[in-house]
């Protein structure tokens, strides 16, 4: 079988964080909703 591959010659631009990452939406389930194994 031939084996293919791809090298990317440009990086693609930043976009931005879904909104379920950030601001209150995001903090709310990173603290609120976590499992108790990601707490110290």
């Amino acid at each position: 079988m031939k084996e293919v591959s791809f090298v990317r010659k440009e990086m693609l631009p930043e976009q931005a964080p879904p909104a379920s990452e950030v601001g209150a939406i995001g903090w709310a389930r990173h603290n609120l909703f976590s499992t108790g194994s990601t707490r110290s």
